[in-house]
């Protein structure tokens, strides 16, 4: 690789992460004008968390293309298909893992909600608002925010993470138990059930990735999931005293 190769790599990766930090500092500045054009709080932050998420896809193509550039290889279409962000996977087969990771996460989901409800837990503010609560603000959730995030969390987490750790040591369980791990500490906010739920999915999604080698049927059950959490809620024990 020339001298030339190797700063243009350097320069794009520093550069994509420099970019994707300044988003994610300045981000929540345009919420006053989207309240101005008369969103509503609420389509203002989906729309402001999908951008973030919008950053980190660019993070990761960015990087993707960076480590081609010094591989030598220097194919991001190849790069991108190496974490399973392709459409090899037969529809038939795609479809079949959707459903199954779907309901598997789905199931998980009730299965934490069961629990708190158990263990008289109240969700945290932070989970309790993001939810929708009108029809414009459902339709918000369903159609930006959840394949937003559909799509950003498995490219990341199960797409160039997974990836990433699987090549580095030749191990994908460990691969798929880490990005879960890192997957649930990002979800810090909705607190210590939260974590554990988002880890027991990350791990169903890994493994979904893994078997399929393909981030399709991850993608589209993440984004079922996420659009189910908007519109089916089993209430808390007593939700207005959510903390």
């Amino acid at each position: 690789m020339g001298l030339s190769t190797q700063i243009l790599a350097w320069s794009l990766a520093v550069g994509a992460a420099f970019g994707w930090l300044v988003i994610w500092r300045t981000t929540y500045r345009l919420r006053a004008p989207l309240l101005r054009i008369g969103t509503g709080q609420r389509i203002a932050n989906y729309l402001l968390i999908a951008w973030r998420l919008a950053a980190s896809v660019g993070l990761v193509v960015a990087f993707s293309w960076a480590l081609e550039l010094r591989s030598g290889r220097d194919d991001l279409g190849v790069a991108l298909t190496d974490f399973g962000l392709h459409l090899r996977l037969a529809a038939a087969d795609a479809g079949v893992l959707s459903v199954l990771l779907f309901a598997t996460c789905y199931a998980i989901n009730l299965g934490s909600t069961f629990l708190r409800r158990a263990l008289r837990r109240n969700p945290k503010l932070a989970t309790v608002t993001i939810l929708p609560q009108t029809v414009w603000e459902t339709a918000a959730f369903s159609l930006i925010l959840s394949p937003a995030a559909g799509i950003g969390e498995e490219i990341v987490y199960r797409g160039f993470l997974q990836w990433a750790i699987t090549t580095a040591t030749g191990d994908p369980i460990s691969a798929i138990g880490t990005q879960a791990v890192l997957f649930g500490l990002a979800h810090l906010y909705q607190g210590g059930l939260g974590v554990m739920r988002t880890f027991a999915i990350g791990v169903v999604l890994g493994a979904g990735t893994l078997a399929s080698h393909s981030l399709i049927p991850a993608i589209v059950a993440h984004t079922l999931l996420n659009i189910a959490s908007g519109i089916v809620r089993v209430p808390s024990p007593t939700p207005a005293r959510a903390n």
